[in-house]
């Protein structure tokens, strides 16, 4: 009930604001003014992206299972589950992502929960990119006082939830007399491991990190498209915008919230209103696009369909035994 009182509430606030700050004529003929080959090479920059993030998250997956994932299914896998969470809210992506790599896995230790726990360190590693982006933009200028706050408070609680992480997987043992808890404790525990490990860590967070910056060229491309005088740090605050915005999932997309974050970020730019949003709708087409092709790309190979797909993410294994902790 709450989820849903707040997702009714955000869907108000965005038709609030469109209803009164946005001119859909104007946003109308934005949209067809922006030049096509720019945006085409956005999109296909974003899949680079993607990959790129993709590896990341398999060097975190291989430190959590403790035995070979290869590269190219756990790429699979990523792709797949990004399509997921475009379409449908909740992040439930992240369990079609677990459960499809889970398929490349032998039984002999903890898979999907491992896995699972891998998606929320990877997750944290933005933290990084995240800081990075932060300091770009204050040094070139300063970021909307609303975003800011924004920004600071999410760092804050990054931080918080990273130093509980790092303890967790350091844990040894969990008492108690229910095995399935334990079990699943035990697997998140060996997701985590990735952050006590230095070379997996710098690893995955070094391709987490040039993940997010050539984003910030997609984000940049988009921008060239629709003719906005942008720079790199006004692309790097449209990125911390909109991942601030889509932070907590309430709908597909969050379609209208992120639109709203485009718009505020390039405020100091000069673009106007309806310019920012019509740019937000363009960049979300693109990452959706390009998220889209790359998991149905990945999902045939795999010999998955869309039905499938959905009952894997709706059903969470059994694991197994965990491997002894490093």
């Amino acid at each position: 009930m709450p989820r849903r009182v707040a997702a009714v509430a955000g869907l108000a606030l965005v038709a609030w604001l469109a209803a009164t700050r946005g001119d859909w004529g104007e946003i109308a003929d934005a949209m067809r003014d922006a030049d096509p080959a720019w945006l085409a090479a956005a999109f296909a920059l974003n899949l680079v992206s993607l990959v790129i993030r993709g590896a990341g998250w398999t060097v975190a997956a291989r430190a959590a299972v403790n035995r070979p994932l290869g590269a190219l299914p756990a790429g699979r896998a990523f792709l797949i589950g990004q399509a997921v969470n475009t379409v449908v809210p909740g992040r439930v992506g992240e369990l079609a992502k677990c459960a499809v790599a889970q398929r490349h896995l032998d039984p002999s230790g903890p898979t999907f929960t491992a896995l699972l726990g891998s998606v929320f360190a990877h997750r944290l590693m933005d933290v990084l990119p995240l800081t990075l982006a932060t300091a770009f933009v204050l040094a070139a200028g300063d970021l909307p006082g609303g975003l800011r706050t924004s920004v600071i408070v999410t760092l804050a609680v990054s931080a918080v939830a990273i130093a509980a992480a790092v303890r967790f997987a350091g844990a040894r043992r969990f008492a108690g007399s229910d095995r399935r808890v334990l079990r699943l404790l035990d697997g998140l525990r060996q997701g985590f491991l990735v952050l006590r490990r230095g070379g997996p860590l710098g690893w995955a967070a070094l391709l987490e990190t040039v993940g997010w910056g050539v984003q910030v060229g997609v984000v940049w491309l988009g921008t060239r498209g629709f003719g906005l005088d942008a720079g790199a740090a006004d692309a790097a605050t449209v990125v911390i915008a909109t991942n601030a915005a889509t932070l907590i999932p309430l709908w597909p997309g969050n379609v209208g919230l992120f639109q709203v974050a485009v718009a505020v970020a390039l405020g100091p730019a000069g673009v106007p209103r309806p310019t920012g949003i019509a740019y937000g709708l363009a960049l979300q087409g693109i990452e959706a696009g390009s998220a889209l092709l790359g998991g149905a790309v990945s999902a045939a190979v795999e010999g998955l369909r869309p039905g499938e797909l959905r009952d894997m993410a709706a059903a969470v294994p059994e694991d197994g035994p965990a491997p002894p902790m490093a």
